[in-house]
């Protein structure tokens, strides 16, 4: 007569999944201007360095780097895509194995930058990237290329993609043409909820590689893990890759350097209430008008923007004339606050 109850879990669980029947499930990115996310990122590897120069080898020996960021990213543009990220943490840990190494703040701890594909602009004067920083994988960019290329796929389907999606999502032109290999294998596993929210689950696999030439090196990357893709809003919530990094580079007089060893990456999304942003202009479109030097966030004080430090549009980088006004005709874009969407006061 108790055995009825053991099912009671089980139907639980069924019910709260959702149910697509062997449709099509859209797998493809779809911003929107005014999307919000707040973003955790960490990238860790461990890499044995070596060099060879005539001929002789030598060993630089392990070192450990890791980076962890947070940030909170808004679209401006959907098409060509454009967002802008607030950065609250950029620390980069570097060392021997085992060592306590104190993180050091990289060059965009509290900043803000635009990005526009894989450039990175300054959100504001005097302000300039170091070359880590520049120069970093971005591989929230590939987490993303795992999505096929029909833009759906069904549960228990698998696809591969070859290696210009990856070539393109890490460096964009810059890989000479057949000069990269392999690529990925990824399936659908699962459809569930988690917290109101509908999740596709994927388990992805890459095997990428770039040949060696004279104006790129040779990158040799393996990973594998889990992307967590958000159906509600159409856009990356999770992912957790593991695997190795290899690369070589020869720089002048015939010096090798080659570094190898295991690497991960970690990434985690929460989505906040997007911005609403007017489609016709009015008045809330407009730049602050003169007389007014500072943007204070209506939730806290303290969030400020000096009106000084904006010269440039936001959305295409002009400069602005003197009423703060675009020669592109774009809307004024700063008008809530990055930190908890507020809007702005005038000062």
């Amino acid at each position: 007569m108790r055995r009825p109850l053991l099912l009671l879990p089980i139907l639980s669980l069924l019910l709260l999944a959702p149910s697509y029947g062997g449709e099509p499930i859209p797998l493809e990115r779809k911003a929107q201007a005014g999307q919000r996310a707040e973003v955790e990122e960490e990238t860790r590897s461990e890499l044995k360095i070596h060099y060879r120069k005539n001929g002789e080898a030598s060993v630089g020996g392990v070192e450990v780097n890791a980076v962890k960021r947070a940030y909170t990213e808004e679209v401006l543009r959907a098409k060509p895509l454009v967002t802008v990220r607030e950065y609250t943490t950029s620390v980069r840990s570097k060392g021997k194995p085992g060592a306590k190494v104190k993180p050091q703040q990289t060059s965009l701890h509290g900043r803000r930058v635009k990005l526009t594909g894989l450039e990175i602009e300054p959100g504001e004067p005097g302000f300039k990237l170091s070359k880590g920083d520049e120069e970093a994988l971005r591989l929230d960019r590939l987490a993303r290329a795992f999505l096929p290329t029909e833009g759906k796929a069904t549960i228990k389907q698998n696809w591969k993609l070859p290696s210009d999606r990856f070539a393109a999502a890490l460096w964009g032109k810059l890989v000479p043409p057949g000069a990269h290999h392999g690529g990925a294998s990824v399936d659908l596993r699962k459809v569930t909820k988690q917290a109101g929210r509908k999740i596709a689950i994927l388990r992805v696999k890459l095997d990428f590689r770039t040949d060696l030439r004279e104006s790129f090196p040779e990158i040799k990357l393996k990973l594998k893990g889990t992307i967590r893709w958000d159906l509600d809003e159409d856009d990356l919530l999770s992912a957790e890759l593991t695997g190795t990094l290899s690369y070589m580079v020869v720089q002048k007089e015939g010096v090798r350097y080659t570094a190898s060893g295991p690497m991960s990456y970690i990434y985690s999304a929460r989505y906040l209430i997007p911005r609403e942003v007017p489609k016709e202009a009015g008045a809330s479109t407009k730049p602050p008008p003169p007389g007014v030097s500072v943007l204070v966030c209506t939730h806290d004080s303290r969030h400020r923007i000096a009106l000084k430090d904006i010269v440039c549009c936001p959305q295409c980088g002009e400069s602005l004339d003197r009423e703060r006004k675009c020669p592109k005709k774009h809307e004024w874009m700063l008008r809530h606050c990055f930190h908890d969407g507020a809007p702005f006061r005038h000062e």
